[in-house]
């Protein structure tokens, strides 16, 4: 399931929040969970691009 723009910025709104609220180890929560999320994105496109390059 691909993340769109918004839900990327929604998360990272929660983190700087988090961070803001001196909230550490939420932070670091949030910025692994986001991470991931990127990671996903990344390996839905590698998937596509592998797709079309057969």
């Amino acid at each position: 399931m691909p993340i769109s723009r918004e839900v990327i910025a929604g998360e990272s709104c929660r983190l700087q929040i988090a961070q803001k609220a001196e909230q550490p180890q939420i932070a670091i929560a949030l910025h692994l969970l986001l991470a991931a999320q990127i990671i996903g994105c990344m390996e839905q496109i590698e998937k596509i691009v592998k797709t079309f390059q057969r």
